[in-house]
């Protein structure tokens, strides 16, 4: 991480915050800080209430609306989660919690832009070996992958923010990825017969 530009380091956290929550990136644009609740000591948990997100509406770009479907949810952070944001978080915050240089909504598409090129960078400068271009959707797949396996279909749903279990079955749960079921010995005894 001391590797990292200045420049690229919010880049870096937007990804993260992905892992971390699951969410769209429309909704990771979208959070504020006034939606932040950080751990106020060792027994509380941090959280954050998504219920913006930074849309295109009507062919403008960067509009604060809704999440997609109007659902707004409340998710428990992981601990590296709180870390970012403990670490991004100024004096007095307020409003959104990743935004340009002039301030503004990022645009997801100049956002991928300049996620490439940081990606680029980090081939040349640091010879690490990234994808060129790593979709936003990944990591929400394979949060809602991870939660599913851990936890089932339900609570995988649940936080992405879909309308059935099904949508999230049928378009982020990779099934062909989850471990085997185990429960062969405790079916052994059906094969043995008395002598």
């Amino acid at each position: 991480m001391e590797n990292v530009p200045n420049s690229n380091q919010c880049i870096l956290d937007i990804y993260d915050m992905s892992l971390a929550t699951g969410c769209r990136i429309s909704e990771v644009l979208g959070m504020t800080w006034e939606d932040v609740h950080l751990p106020e000591g060792p027994e509380t948990q941090g959280w954050v209430h998504i219920q913006l997100a930074v849309l295109t509406r009507d062919k403008k770009t960067n509009v604060i609306g809704s999440p997609k479907g109007g659902k707004t949810k409340k998710l428990t952070l992981p601990q590296f989660g709180i870390e970012i944001l403990k670490r991004r978080m100024p004096q007095n915050a307020t409003g959104l919690v990743f935004f340009n240089n002039a301030g503004n909504p990022f645009h997801v598409r100049s956002l991928y832009g300049t996620a490439e090129r940081a990606f680029e960078r980090a081939r040349k400068d640091l010879g690490i070996d990234v994808p060129q271009r790593l979709k936003f959707h990944t990591s929400r797949k394979t949060v809602l992958s991870q939660i599913a396996e851990t936890h089932g279909i339900e609570s995988a749903s649940k936080q992405g923010g879909h309308s059935t279990p099904e949508v999230t079955r049928r378009h982020y749960w990779d099934q062909e990825q989850s471990p085997v079921i185990d429960h062969a010995n405790s079916l052994e005894r059906f094969g043995k017969t008395e002598e």
